[in-house]
C-alpha cells in the first residue's frame, strides 16, 4: 500500500492542527515516515504520532490554574474563594513514573503492530454510525511471532494513575480512518480502556469490550456488545474479540482496576485467559491497578512475563525531595492571611499527614484553606493545624498512613524479588535519575510563573486605583527586574508585587525589604531524618 508523507517538528504531532482529540473521534490518517526501516510502509505505525521528547511529556503532564490576585480577592465572597481553591483537584504535576509510561507504551504499541501482518479480504466491513462500512483489510499475527509484552502501572489509590493515563491517551487519535485513490478503506483502533468488573466476571468484561467498540463507532444500538453476549461460552467469546481485534486493527487495550479480576482459578475465566487474546492478536495490553494486584498478578512466574514491565507508580511517595518540590510548588496557591512558607516543619507535616501520595496532599490543602475561611478569629497554620485538618477531615486516611510503608507497592516489589527469585521483574532503573530531573525543573519554576503572572495583575491594579499609567511592557520590565534579584526566591507575591510598584513610581527613591531566608539545605536534612526515624517505624 502507498500512501503520501507529511513532514512535522520534533515534538509536533500530524494531528496537531485539530484542537484536541476528544473520546471516540475518528481522523483521517497522515502518515509520518518511520526512521525505523522496519516499519516504513506499515501504514499502522506511520500513523501514530511520534513519541514526544523529555521536555515535552513533563509540560504535558503539567497543569497550571488562574489564582486570582490580592486585588481581585478584596470582591470575592468566601463561596467565590472556595470555587477558585476547589480548582486544586485540576492541578497536574509532572511525576517521575511519566517518562516511563509514555516510552514503554509508545513501543508496545508499535511492537504490536510490527508483530502483525495486512490481510486483503473483499467481505469486511464495519457498523459505525449505524451504517454498514465497507472494510478492504485486516491484521493478524505473524506466525512465530513473540507475544507483545504487557505494562502493568501499579501503585497507592489516588497516587496519579488515572490522571496519568487520560493524558497519555490525549495525544493518540482513538479511530483513526485509513483511505486510498484505489478506494481502500481500513480502520485503526489505536486504544480501548475497559474496567474491569467485580466478582471476575469474564462475560461482563469481554462485553464490556464490544460496548467500547459501538460507543467510538457511534452505534445508537449495541452490534458489537450482542455479538460477544450470544457467544455462549467464554472460548467463544474470546474468539470473537480476537475477530474484532484483528478486523479493526486495535493497538492496545487499558486494563482499569486490574485488582478485580480472578488470578488463581483454573478455569477458562482467570487473569490467565486474558493474556490468550494478547498471545492470538499481538495486540498490547496495559494492566492498571492498586496494590492489591501485584501479587495476584506475579504468583505465577508465566503471568509475570506476559503481564510484561511493571510501571511503579507510588514509587514518588518515598521520595522526600521530590515531594518537597511539589508541595513547594503547592503552597504558590492559598488565601491564607500570612503567607504560609515552605520551611521544613511545615513539609515534614505535609508529608506526614499525606503519606507523600499527591491526591492526599491537595485534598489536605484544600480543606486547610476552607475551614480557614470560614473561621472568624484566624487560626495560626503551623504543623498543628495541618494535623488538625487531617484528623477531623481525614480520620480514616491517617489510621491507613501509620502502616503506609507497608502499603507501597514498590517496597512491595523489592521484598518480592528479595524473598521470591521466581518472580522476573523489570524494575524501574531510571527511576532516580527522571526523579532528579524533574525535581530540578520543579525545583521553582512553575511557582515563579504563577507568582510573576499575578504580581504583573497586582501592579497594574495597584497603578489604576492611585491613579498611574503605565503600559504592558513597563509593568513585566518591573517585575521581571524583581524577579533577577537574589533575593527575589525567598519573597512573596505580595512583596514582589509591592516593591515592583514602588521601582515604577520612583526609581531613585526604590527601597530594598528585608526578607525571612529558608535555609533550603536544612530543610532537606531535616526531612530525611524524619523519612529515615518514620521507616524505622
Amino acid at each position: 500500500m502507498k500512501y503520501e508523507y507529511v513532514t512535522t517538528q520534533t515534538d509536533i504531532s500530524q494531528y496537531d492542527y485539530l484542537d484536541e482529540l476528544s473520546y471516540g473521534e475518528t481522523v483521517k490518517a497522515k502518515y509520518v515516515k518511520s526512521k525505523i526501516a522496519i516499519d516504513v510502509g506499515n501504514p499502522y505505525i506511520e500513523a501514530l504520532p511520534k513519541l514526544l521528547s523529555r521536555p515535552s511529556i513533563q509540560e504535558q503532564y503539567t497543569k497550571r490554574i488562574y489564582w486570582s490576585s490580592l486585588e481581585e480577592r478584596k470582591d470575592m465572597s468566601n463561596e467565590d474563594k472556595i470555587l477558585e481553591i476547589l480548582q486544586l483537584r485540576d492541578i497536574r504535576f509532572p511525576l517521575p513514573f511519566h517518562y516511563r509510561l509514555e516510552e514503554y507504551f509508545m513501543m508496545a504499541l508499535v511492537a504490536s503492530y510490527r508483530n502483525r501482518h495486512i490481510v486483503f479480504k473483499n467481505d469486511l466491513y464495519a457498523i459505525k454510525n449505524d451504517k454498514k462500512m465497507e472494510l478492504s483489510l485486516k491484521i493478524m499475527a505473524k506466525t512465530g511471532s513473540a507475544t507483545n509484552g504487557g505494562i502493568s502501572l501499579l501503585g497507592l489509590a489516588g497516587c496519579g494513575k488515572s490522571s496519568a493515563i487520560n493524558i497519555m491517551l490525549s495525544r493518540y487519535p482513538q479511530i483513526i480512518e485509513h483511505t486510498s485513490n484505489k478506494f481502500m478503506r481500513f480502520v485503526q483502533i489505536v486504544y480501548i480502556v475497559v474496567t474491569c468488573p467485580t466478582n471476575s466476571n469474564f462475560s461482563a468484561l469481554y462485553e464490556q469490550i464490544g460496548i467500547s467498540i459501538d460507543q467510538l463507532f457511534g452505534n445508537s444500538e449495541p452490534v458489537y456488545s450482542n455479538l460477544i453476549r450470544k457467544r455462549r461460552t467464554i472460548g467463544e467469546k474470546t474468539n470473537f474479540i480476537c475477530e474484532l481485534i484483528n478486523k479493526f486493527g486495535i493497538g492496545a487495550i487499558v486494563f482499569d482496576e486490574i485488582q478485580l479480576l480472578d488470578f488463581t482459578g483454573q478455569k477458562e475465566a482467570t487473569f490467565e485467559s486474558l493474556l490468550t487474546i494478547a498471545n492470538i492478536t499481538k495486540v498490547a495490553m496495559l494492566f492498571v491497578g492498586t496494590e492489591e494486584a501485584h501479587n495476584k498478578m506475579f504468583l505465577k512466574m508465566r503471568n509475570a512475563r506476559r503481564a510484561g514491565i511493571i510501571i511503579t507508580a507510588d514509587q514518588y511517595c518515598d521520595d522526600i525531595k521530590y515531594f518537597s518540590s511539589i508541595a513547594t510548588n503547592l503552597l504558590q496557591y492559598q488565601y491564607f492571611d500570612e503567607p504560609l512558607e515552605a520551611t521544613p516543619e511545615i513539609l515534614q507535616k505535609l508529608y506526614e499527614v499525606s503519606g507523600g501520595i499527591i491526591n492526599e496532599l491537595i485534598n489536605i490543602y484544600i480543606q486547610m484553606q476552607i475551614d480557614y475561611l470560614y473561621k472568624n478569629n484566624k487560626p495560626k497554620i503551623d504543623e498543628n493545624y495541618i494535623q488538625r485538618i487531617a484528623d477531623k477531615h481525614f480520620p480514616n486516611m491517617q489510621k491507613l498512613l501509620k502502616n503506609a510503608s507497608n502499603l507501597s507497592v514498590y517496597k512491595q516489589i523489592q521484598d518480592a524479588i528479595k524473598d521470591n527469585n521466581r518472580i522476573n521483574i523489570i524494575l524501574d532503573d531510571n527511576y532516580d535519575h527522571d526523579s532528579k530531573i524533574m525535581t530540578e525543573n520543579l525545583s521553582i519554576d512553575n511557582g515563579n510563573k504563577i507568582i510573576r503572572q499575578n504580581s504583573i495583575t497586582n501592579v497594574k491594579n495597584m497603578c489604576e486605583n492611585n491613579g498611574l499609567t503605565y503600559d504592558q511592557n513597563k509593568i513585566e520590565k518591573a517585575v521581571d527586574r524583581i524577579f533577577k534579584m537574589k533575593k527575589s526566591s525567598k519573597m512573596s507575591e505580595e512583596q514582589i508585587s509591592s516593591e515592583a510598584y514602588d521601582y515604577l513610581k520612583n526609581e531613585k527613591t526604590y527601597k530594598k525589604r528585608k526578607t525571612k531566608a529558608i535555609n533550603h539545605d536544612n530543610l532537606l536534612s531535616q526531612l530525611q531524618e524524619y523519612q529515615i526515624t518514620k521507616n524505622n517505624i
